[in-house]
């Protein structure tokens, strides 16, 4: 709520549910900050949709183990900020995005991608090139295949 009552030029969408979805509705309405949704739990192609219709990722969450929804947003193209208490192999820091250890840092790199366009644009790219890399079918499947037959 602090990032989009800070940045009211920038629109801002809380995907999932969760025990605090509904406090903090109700603090949005109450503090009148209108850049703000809440739509809860989506299909995964609505979710899919809306990551290739925006332009940053944030994660505001400092508990994860390794969360695959910053692959999914590097693979769409989006420039990210995260915490770096957890293992996010797919967001490097100043190539697609930025990891940061501190809230005052996090709310900084926000606002520098809302900022910055450009960079934003520069970041997102590093990401989705990113993703191609590591991730390509072609490349993936051998690897897969490889350690399967070594079990067999």
């Amino acid at each position: 709520m602090l990032l989009a009552d800070k940045y009211p030029q920038a629109d801002f969408i809380w995907f999932g549910e969760g025990s605090l979805r509904e406090l903090l509705i109700k603090q949005a309405a109450e503090r009148q900050i209108e850049n703000l949704q809440f739509p809860g739990s989506v299909f995964p192609s609505t979710l899919a949709q809306a990551m290739r219709n925006s332009d940053i990722f944030i994660m505001p969450s400092k508990s994860e183990g390794v969360p695959k929804v910053t692959q999914e947003a590097a693979a769409c193209g989006l420039a990210q900020v995260i915490f770096g208490f957890y293992e996010a192999p797919s967001v490097i820091d100043g190539i697609n995005g930025f990891v940061v250890w501190e809230d005052s840092r996090f709310i900084e790199c926000v606002g520098e991608l809302i900022e910055s366009p450009g960079l934003a644009e520069k970041f997102g790219k590093s990401g989705a090139e990113m993703a191609k890399d590591l991730w390509d079918w072609n490349k993936v499947a051998p690897q897969w295949e490889q350690t399967i037959c070594r079990f067999l």
